[in-house]
């Protein structure tokens, strides 16, 4: 027996499509392990770049780069 299933995905809508491009950026933000990282350290506490790199093991310059990241998709 033969089952034919017509299921059609309900595609974007011109009134969705402002949210797609906004949330595939996001999404390719939290691609990232080390900016991951940071947001749970961010999650607890506040925390200066100095502490966030002493707690990664890694440079302020590094940081830096990721927080702006972060920033542009206003996830800190």
């Amino acid at each position: 027996m033969t089952h034919i299933h017509n299921h059609a995905l309900p595609l974007p809508g011109n009134d969705d499509e402002k949210y797609i491009q906004p949330m595939a950026d996001i999404f390719k933000v939290l691609s990232d392990p080390t900016r991951i990282r940071i947001l749970s350290l961010l999650a607890h506490e506040e925390m200066c770049v100095t502490c966030i790199a002493d707690a990664l093991g890694m440079t302020h310059s590094a940081i830096s780069h990721q927080l702006r990241l972060l920033r542009a998709t206003n996830l800190v």
